[in-house]
């Protein structure tokens, strides 16, 4: 299967735009992919992306967490004016933006703000971008400059952190004749979901014995605002144990507006049923949780990979791996779409690619949800009840989960677990407040232990203030919707769960 990696468009207003999301291992979250177009080699950067479809804008950066300031290069295919921005939602209102273009062998640069739709940003009071160089080359505009995360300036600066970042792009193709852009058109503009600030994704080793597992389903998006679309996939059969040891997402090129979120659940199915879920892997799958949704296929409960927007993939360190046993295995694909427009014709096949090895590591690795796994009414079945309501007219509404100390002190072995990685996942009024016992900010990166008590805090944001009916369901991308996901090693520790 030919995959090439393109990222969303859609500057919606009258400059372009851009942005992103992330995952985890101890399990409370997911994760996004970003997929396979070679990026021109950028020496000295820590990361680097392509944003648009066409390869013609490149970003490259390094966060110095340190000093808690973030270098970028960005580099686009025109000798016009180039924009490069940070939006809460990706689209232009509430943005933050520079502009810059060469004129004449002069440079204009300019740190600007979008306070509303529909508007050339507006220069702003004070700049906290430091210009580094500008550069015209044959074909390209090269800015290198540098900010602080947290510039102070609460008005007309975004805050850069560890979430995802909707970063925004659009260029023009001449230089402007005044002080401002004019506008860049439809086809000069987008949005890419990037995490500014997590390390670069670790390259998955050259190594003859690691393979590749496709896993994808080919459909056709409905014409409806929301689908979860689920599919049976089967690994590879292996004659001997292997482990899986990371994957990177795909998302089709151009339907990346569509596709919010993938989660790959491992299947524990009795031997009866084999042949029944050999035949479910040969379809492309049923609305899930639906009327269609076989009542076995909830035998697919235990996470091990979750991908949202704006996450590259992940490599697991390299002691460490998922067991992948004799004979393969079966998993559930769950994909969420979006499309709030009702298209129709979309065919998409976006997936994943898994990566697996007959070298086994030392550790192996499970997920643990933390959270609230909820589903719409319409959809629930005797196993899956659980509905959410949160109450309109509320400036902020709190969800805790809790995984409590009776329960680690069952499933955790003595010595405790080592969590490697986490992501967090909520769907658009809601946020994140987590602790472990009475620590308000956990770092994924640590040790728990039998008796901790893991606790979970959702803070939803403001509902329609002039609202009459409640928010329910929580599974649409507006909804509520909100999970931790942990990833420690020691799969065997969760095998009572």
């Amino acid at each position: 299967m030919s995959r090439t990696e393109s990222p969303s468009l859609g500057f919606p207003g009258p400059i372009a735009n851009g942005m992103v999301s992330k995952a985890i291992r101890f399990t409370l979250g997911f994760c996004l992919v970003i997929g396979g177009i070679s990026l021109p080699s950028v020496s000295g950067w820590e990361r680097e992306a392509i944003l648009d479809p066409l390869g013609k804008v490149h970003l490259a950066w390094t966060p110095h967490l340190e000093t808690k300031v973030i270098e970028f290069e960005y580099t686009v295919q025109t000798l016009g004016w180039v924009g490069l921005g940070f939006s809460p939602t990706g689209g232009m209102r509430d943005s933050d933006v520079i502009t810059a273009w060469i004129k004449n062998g002069q440079v204009f640069f300019n740190d600007r703000h979008v306070p509303v739709d529909h508007e050339l940003p507006r220069v702003d009071d004070v700049s906290n971008y430091n210009l580094i160089s500008a550069v015209e080359t044959d074909t390209a505009t090269i800015i290198r400059f540098s900010r602080e995360f947290d510039t102070c300036d609460l008005e007309q600066d975004f805050h850069i952190t560890g979430d995802t970042i909707k970063v925004i792009y659009a260029y023009g193709e001449t230089d402007p004749d005044g002080a401002d852009p004019y506008y860049h058109g439809i086809d000069s503009r987008g949005t890419k979901s990037l995490y500014l600030l997590d390390p670069p994704l670790g390259e998955i080793p050259d190594d003859p014995s690691i393979k590749e597992w496709i896993v994808s389903s080919e459909m056709v998006i409905p014409e409806v605002d929301t689908t979860y679309w689920c599919s049976i996939q089967k690994t590879p059969v292996v004659d001997v144990t292997n482990h899986i040891i990371g994957y990177k997402p795909y998302v089709k090129p151009g339907n990346e507006k569509y596709v919010h979120h993938l989660l790959l659940y491992a299947c524990s199915i009795p031997d009866e049923l084999v042949d029944v879920f050999n035949s479910w892997a040969e379809h492309d799958g049923v609305l899930c949780y639906g009327p269609d949704h076989p009542q076995e296929w909830y035998l697919c409960r235990s996470i091990l990979i979750a991908w949202a927007v704006g996450g590259e993939g992940e490599t697991y360190p390299e002691n460490v791996g998922y067991v992948l046993p004799e004979g393969g295995m079966f998993f559930m694909m769950e994909m969420h779409y979006d499309n709030p427009e009702m298209e129709s014709g979309i065919q998409d096949d976006s997936g994943l690619t898994v990566y697996y090895t007959d070298v086994l590591r030392p550790l192996e690795m499970a997920t643990l949800e933390v959270g609230s796994a909820v589903y719409p009414a319409e959809r629930s079945d005797r196993l899956h009840t659980n509905v959410q309501i949160i109450p309109s007219r509320q400036k902020q509404f709190f969800h805790a989960g809790h995984c409590s100390s009776l329960c680690t002190s069952t499933v955790f072995p003595p010595e405790g677990i080592h969590v490697f990685s986490g992501l967090l996942h909520s769907h658009l009024i809601g946020g994140f407040h987590r602790a472990f016992g009475s620590v308000l900010i956990l770092d994924p990166l640590s040790e728990r232990f039998r008796g901790d008590t893991i606790k979970v805090i959702y803070a939803y944001g403001e509902t329609d203030p002039d609202g009459e009916d409640p928010y329910y369901h929580g599974i649409d991308s507006r909804g509520t919707k909100s999970l931790y996901l942990l990833d420690p090693p020691l799969e065997q520790i969760f095998s009572n769960l």
